[in-house]
């Protein structure tokens, strides 16, 4: 996990300097969808699928909104 959160920081640095906003609702919908669903596929229930991929979410939010706060 702390791995993704370094790429997750590295694509917060590139959105930071290429003036690309954190979220993009329509992409985050779609990748929301496919991941539950294919969580779902390996077995597991629908609401810890999406419980673990929001928390995953809201933490990498989170992760570039520091990024995007830090002062050069």
């Amino acid at each position: 996990m702390g791995k993704r959160m370094e790429v997750v920081r590295e694509i917060g640095r590139y959105k930071k300097a290429n003036d690309v906003t954190i979220l993009q609702m329509n992409r985050w919908t779609r990748i929301f969808d496919n991941r539950v669903t294919a969580t779902i596929a390996e077995g597991l229930s629908s609401e810890f699928a999406q419980a673990f991929i929001q928390s995953i979410h809201n933490e990498s939010i989170r992760q570039q909104t520091e990024v995007m706060n830090e002062k050069c």
